[in-house]
């Protein structure tokens, strides 16, 4: 049964498009040198996005070796976000900016921030309007969609919650060369 599985979950991972972030790690800057094929899968990548397809953003080996599911707000439906939390570690985050952050009240999760690549965490939330558990895909959609309204205020989110916000740093894979600015 577990091998039936594995044979399942990697046909749906290859409908994908994969996508690996081309960033310098030592200087800080975006790789402008990059061979066809890597210049391609990036532009298929962004056109997916475009079109609110489900996207892997793919890390180096040498930084944290892991790949994450990216995927318009706007297009997220509950079957992508259940397929998300079904094939991750479950813990899904929604990256934003600091505008909306600090209209929503979401501080940063620790002041003294000892992540060793630096991802901007913030306090976990739930839209509470539409919020039961918190833990389905639809409360989570519901959330994710939350952040694409400026009207909410930070009333409308309950802390802690479900859905991990990520601040972006304001010049993106430029800034900092992580899957948070890569989204």
């Amino acid at each position: 049964a577990s091998e039936e599985r594995s044979k399942v979950r990697r046909a749906k991972l290859t409908n994908l498009t994969s996508f690996s972030a081309c960033a310098d790690g030592d200087s800080g800057s975006v790789t402008t040198e990059m061979d066809p094929q890597e210049k391609e899968s990036i532009e298929r990548a962004i056109n997916a996005f475009k079109d609110g397809k489900m996207v892997m953003v793919m890390d180096r080996l040498d930084r944290e070796n892991e790949c994450d599911f990216v995927i318009s707000a706007h297009g997220c439906t509950n079957k992508d976000m259940a397929f998300m939390i079904r094939h991750s570690t479950g813990i899904v985050c929604v990256v934003t900016d600091k505008k909306r952050l600090d209209a929503f009240g979401l501080h940063v999760a620790t002041p003294n921030n000892t992540d060793s690549n630096g991802t901007n965490f913030h306090v976990a939330t739930d839209y509470k309007p539409t919020t039961t558990t918190g833990v389905s895909a639809s409360d989570r959609v519901n959330t994710l969609k939350a952040f694409l309204d400026l009207n909410n205020s930070a009333d409308d989110f309950s802390k802690p919650g479900h859905m991990f916000p990520l601040g972006a740093r304001p010049g993106g894979l430029t800034e900092r060369d992580g899957h948070t600015e890569s989204a």
